[in-house]
């Protein structure tokens, strides 16, 4: 029983150092845990000894399965769950080292089941980490991110630094994956932190590596290289074979886009060397995919070709569909450049697909960039006005000024407070220091009293007062030194610190000015989207007593207003026009057409949408003479369906839509709304008329024809009524910030001003808006119209 119990304290010492890396080397770990299985120890000591072999990277593949088994076979036998669920998400782990991402996910799914059944939370935190990698890997990524900060809630009721670094920086590649980089950096940074608190080398070379990413999709090339080399030089000094082949691909890639080519040839070659060492599938594609782009910088096409389809066939092969869309950009590209315009389409929109559907708007913004080009080379001038149009917008919210200030203060920070960590180190020490010198001459004075007589103690007394003063003055001046010594340390920081506020204000300038072109842009935007719009004096020469109150809510609006006047036409027993044989019965009335429209969203989303929808309602209006507010009403939603593919791209990007239609000879309105209402005033009361609940382009069942209701109303007495928008129902203010000016409000306004002349109501609606909103923003575009009819 002792020999039992002194081979357990062996054992388990030996796993907290194998644990804590303090082996030098693999093949010493690996013989040393053999030499332990050949000892007497118990089954599930055994198991906890295979699974410390599998975690060792050198281990053969087949050897790391025969092993794993073994593990299985015994954790099951003796019922010890721990054991199995390790074993499970060690051989997953291997799988995923080697590029069997199906085997992978199935062990670390078991390992999960296992954990979870067993409450296992060590466990249940690694196999929750290994699940989220699984589901970044296929372009998952809002459940990547939920498996992961299920990790890093149980990793941080553990208390395990370790573990929370992993999950750090696996969420910080996950966002950078997204495009917030802002978010990605917060958590690198956080991952970079731990390590160097932990000493981690391995864990700071990672840091450096994906932070280097970030600023490399920033553009921020140079930056990106300065990381790359810090994560290098620790490769070197650690001899990582799998971070060398990443460093050595991403330098290559940051001396491409700085133009140096020789030097990103010579880094992507000795990538792509450990890689195939190492076998590492996922490594390869990316050198050959860097290859193939590099190539084409250097206008070697067919070799571009090569390279990137032989990336393809890897990503293809391990699933991995972000990198797959990016082959097919270079791809396009290369067809583009060789003026196969058709085939460029073709790669560009596969892209652009794969994209939307992994939610990667990096990607969807290279491909609609390039896009623009290939139907401008085509002569498709409206096609690529729409796919630059979706590169601006794109790009826009991937590189906005709040972006690059949160990344350059969250880096700025960082360093000030590793320096500011290593001043209060110092003081501490200085501290302790001075206390345990105190405490030492408190000792050594108590025991010269003890040890001598008076007289010899008076002497003695004396003599070590002048001692002491004299070390006192030493230290003193010892102290003076190294205070001396921290006021230069401090002045030198602080040199530094307004080197970078300088760096920053740099930075500040230039996204200022790109921020002053967007705006121009917009700025011109809206004269076109006014232009579009009727002109309000024909409205007043046809309306006298109307009002139009529009605010939009950015530079352009996504509310707008409509009107045109219907001329009587003929009407014939049959057919239509002149044709001899045909008898004419009569002429239609003359019909005034009024529309207000709320567009989904509001700034240029918004506006592109109205001035799609004012050109929709002129052809179904105006050319094909429809006037049935229903009628037209389902031409529109039919027409933005075929315009927006809706059925294939699944944008359900719409509008609201209030259309009335005034027949003054037969002395009727007719009303149709979609998911929009009118207010009527007729003998002083006021009424809400709701239109359908359905919008235009909303979601139905396909090839489903959508029905509109239209509402007749008798104009033979004087009516008052009112079209509008929510956005002056749904704004705040009232001295509470989600306080709502709510429709009973808007309803109860117009009722008590309803005998005011349409001039004095507008004026109305237009102060209570202003002292109901006080300081608080605008919350949409606002637009009303009031129309009295005698």
């Amino acid at each position: 029983m002792y020999r039992i119990i002194i081979k357990s304290i062996y054992l388990g010492c030996f796993l907290c150092l194998f644990k804590a890396n303090l082996f030098a080397q693999n093949s010493q770990m690996l013989d040393s845990l053999k030499q332990v299985l050949q000892t007497k120890i118990t089954d599930r000591q055994k198991v906890d000894t295979y699974n410390a072999i599998l975690k060792i990277s050198d281990v053969d593949s087949a050897k790391l399965t025969l092993y794993g088994n073994l593990a299985i076979k015994l954790a099951k036998k003796t019922k010890y769950l721990p054991g199995l669920a390790n074993t499970f998400y060690n051989l997953g782990w291997a799988e995923l080292n080697v590029g069997s991402y199906d085997s992978a996910e199935d062990l670390f799914n078991k390992a999960y089941e296992v954990a979870k059944k067993e409450n296992y939370l060590p466990g249940l935190a690694k196999a929750s980490k290994g699940l989220g990698i699984m589901e970044q890997i296929k372009g998952n990524y809002p459940q990547a991110l939920s498996f992961y900060q299920q990790a890093v809630s149980l990793e941080e009721e553990l208390g395990n630094e370790k573990g929370l670094a992993s999950n750090y920086n696996n969420i910080g590649l996950l966002y950078q994956r997204m495009g917030d980089y802002a978010k990605a950096t917060t958590y690198l940074l956080k991952f970079l932190k731990n390590s160097e608190k932990r000493g981690y080398k391995g864990g700071m070379s990672k840091a450096y590596n994906n932070l280097g990413l970030i600023n490399f999709y920033q553009k921020n090339y140079q930056k990106a290289l300065d990381y790359y080399q810090q994560s290098l030089a620790i490769d070197i000094e650690l001899n990582r074979k799998g971070g060398l082949a990443t460093s050595y691909h991403n330098i290559g890639s940051a001396y491409r886009m700085l133009g140096n080519y020789q030097q990103a040839l010579v880094y992507l070659q000795k990538g792509q060397q450990i890689a195939q060492e190492i076998k590492d599938k996922g490594s390869l594609a990316f050198g050959y995919q860097i290859l193939g782009e590099l190539a084409i910088d250097q206008q070697k096409y067919g070799q571009a070709q090569e390279s990137l389809l032989k990336s393809n066939q890897l990503y293809q092969a391990l699933g991995e569909r972000p990198n797959v869309a990016n082959n097919d950009i270079a791809l396009g590209k290369v067809a583009y450049l060789q003026k196969k315009y058709p085939q460029a389409l073709q790669y560009l929109q596969s892209s652009i697909d794969t994209g939307y559907v992994i939610n990667r708007a990096d990607i969807v913004k290279d491909a609609a960039q390039l896009q623009a080009k290939v139907y401008e080379a085509l002569g498709d001038f409206k096609k690529a006005y729409q796919s630059y149009q979706t590169f601006k917008d794109l790009s826009d919210s991937l590189f906005n000024k709040e972006n690059t200030r949160k990344i350059t203060n969250l880096e700025a920070q960082y360093v000030f407070s590793k320096k500011e960590d290593s001043l209060n180190i110092a003081q501490n020490q200085e501290r302790t220091l001075f206390k345990a010198d105190k405490e030492r001459r408190k000792a050594n004075q108590r025991a010269t009293y003890l040890g001598l007589g008076l007289l010899a103690l008076l002497f003695l007394v004396l003599l070590y007062f002048f001692w002491d003063k004299q070390k006192s003055n030493h230290r003193l001046n010892t102290a003076n030194e190294q205070l001396e010594q921290s006021n230069q340390e401090i002045k030198a920081n602080s040199e530094e610190i307004l080197s970078i506020n300088n760096s920053l204000q740099d930075a500040l300038t230039l996204v200022e000015k790109q921020r002053d072109e967007m705006v121009s842009s917009i700025h011109y935007a809206k004269r076109i989207q006014r232009a579009t719009l009727p002109d309000p004096k024909l409205i007043t020469q046809d309306l006298p007593e109307s009002f139009i109150l529009y605010k939009p809510r950015d530079i352009v609006s996504g509310d707008f207003w409509w009107y045109t006047k219907v001329e009587p036409s003929p009407i014939y027993n049959q057919g239509d026009g002149f044709d001899v044989g045909r008898i004419l019965e009569g002429f239609t009335n003359e019909k005034q057409v009024l529309v207000v429209a709320d567009c989904t969203g509001h700034g240029v989303p918004g506006g592109f949408l109205t001035m799609l929808a004012t050109q929709a309602l002129i052809d179904i209006v105006a050319t094909k003479g429809i006037t049935r507010p229903d009628e037209i009403l389902q031409a529109l939603d039919t027409l933005f369906k075929r315009l927006l593919k809706t059925n294939t791209t699944k944008i359900r990007d719409g509008m609201d839509v209030t259309i009335v239609v005034i027949d003054r000879d037969a002395q009727t309105m007719q009303f149709a709304g979609a998911k929009n209402s009118i207010a009527l005033v007729q003998n002083g009361e006021i009424k809400k008329i709701r239109g359908d609940i359905r919008s235009i382009n909303g979601h139905t069942r396909k090839e489903q024809i959508r029905k509109f209701t239209t509402h007749d109303i008798d104009i033979a007495q004087p009516t008052t009524f009112y079209l509008f928008s929510d956005g002056y129902i749904d704004q705040f203010g009232g001295g509470e910030p989600t306080k709502r000016f709510s429709t009973r409000r808007f309803l109860q306004l117009l009722h008590e001003n309803t005998t005011k002349p349409l001039e004095q109501q507008h004026q109305v609606l237009e102060t209570t808006l202003e002292n109901w909103q006080g300081k608080e923003a605008q919350t949409d575009d606002i637009l009303v119209m009031g129309v009295k009819l005698q």
